[in-house]
C-alpha cells in the first residue's frame, strides 16, 4: 500500500474499520444521538490491524484519508491537528477553520447537530476521524461545527 493508493481511494482499504463496538455505536447513534467517530488515534491504529486489505481498486475510504492525514502529520513531526493550523488555516488566515478532536475543543458560536425530527446530537469529534473529514468551520454542520 502507498500514499498515492491512500490518496486516489486505491488502497483496498474498507471505508471504516470494523469495530467490535459497530453495532453499540450504531444503536447509540440511532437512538441517543451519540458520536459514533469519537476514536482516538491508538484506538484508530488498534482497529485498523484487524483490517482485511481487498483489491487495488477505486474504492471510497474515510479509513484511508484518516491514515494518510495521521502518516502525513507525523512526517511533518507533528500532530494532524497543528498540521490543519500550521500548513492551512494560518497561511490561509482562516482561523475559523479547525479540527477539534474532543466536544470540549468545540469554539464557542458551533452550530448544534439534530436528528431529522429535531433532536439533538452529540458532534462528530474525534482524533482519529479528523483527516477523514472532521474539520470544522464557520458553517459546518456535518461533522463538528
Amino acid at each position: 500500500m502507498t500514499l498515492a493508493s491512500l490518496a486516489t481511494h486505491r488502497s483496498g482499504l474498507p471505508r471504516l474499520p470494523r469495530s467490535a463496538g459497530l453495532v453499540r455505536r450504531s444503536v447509540g447513534l440511532w437512538r441517543h444521538g451519540s458520536n459514533p467517530y469519537g476514536d482516538s488515534l491508538d484506538q484508530l491504529i488498534a482497529q485498523t490491524r484487524s483490517v482485511t486489505v481487498g483489491n487495488s481498486r477505486p474504492r471510497y475510504s474515510n479509513l484511508g484519508f484518516e491514515l494518510l492525514g495521521h502518516a502525513t502529520a507525523t512526517a511533518a513531526g507533528m500532530s494532524y491537528r497543528e498540521l490543519v493550523r500550521t500548513r492551512i488555516a494560518d497561511p490561509l488566515d482562516l482561523g475559523v477553520f479547525y479540527a477539534p478532536a474532543t466536544p470540549a475543543e468545540l469554539r464557542a458560536g458551533a452550530l448544534t447537530g439534530t436528528s431529522r425530527f429535531g433532536r439533538g446530537r452529540q458532534p462528530w469529534t474525534g482524533e482519529a476521524i479528523g483527516p477523514g473529514g472532521a474539520a470544522s468551520g464557520p458553517r459546518s454542520r456535518r461533522w463538528a461545527a
